[in-house]
């Protein structure tokens, strides 16, 4: 179900803070698959958002960033430039192809969609919904076998 930016709980809080809480959720699966996971969020990132939302956002982000990211480093990046807050998650593995960029915000899409990667192609679908009720944007750049970064893109009210 699509979320409306009415049907949002806003809340002040640090961006900064609530992404280094979702890396350490992952904490034991990070150590499991082997990820080096580095965090760039020294300084905090306030505004006012849905918190719950902006956590399952983030932890749809790292999820793919550990699936598709083929134990290589992910570097996670916070920061505010010009009234927006700036999320990155970039990682170094299997990237998504040319033709099928376009689609993954899509339901039901999912990018290096071979049997290796289990999944229904939801997490980035209910992202860029997430994102779009607070009037923000998600940008994808990506190069096949070499990585690919999300950026999500959030108003500072």
């Amino acid at each position: 179900p699509t979320r409306r930016s009415s049907d949002l709980e806003p809340e002040k809080f640090d961006l900064s803070a609530l992404t280094k809480e979702v890396v350490e959720s992952f904490s034991e699966k990070i150590i499991r698959e082997g990820y080096d996971i580095s965090i760039h969020a020294d300084t905090p990132v306030v505004g006012v958002w849905d918190k719950v939302r902006i956590e399952q956002a983030l932890t749809n982000l790292l999820s793919n960033a550990i699936k598709y990211g083929d134990a290589k480093p992910i570097v996670i990046t916070v920061k505010e430039i010009n009234n927006f807050a700036l999320v990155a998650v970039a990682d170094h593995g299997i990237g998504i192809p040319g033709k099928e960029k376009d689609k993954i915000f899509e339901l039901f899409q999912r990018g290096g969609a071979s049997e290796k990667y289990k999944g229904l192609g939801v997490g980035l679908y209910i992202t860029d919904q997430i994102v779009e009720a607070h009037k923000g944007k998600i940008h994808v750049k990506s190069r096949e076998h070499h990585g690919t970064t999300f950026t999500m893109e959030l108003p500072i009210k």
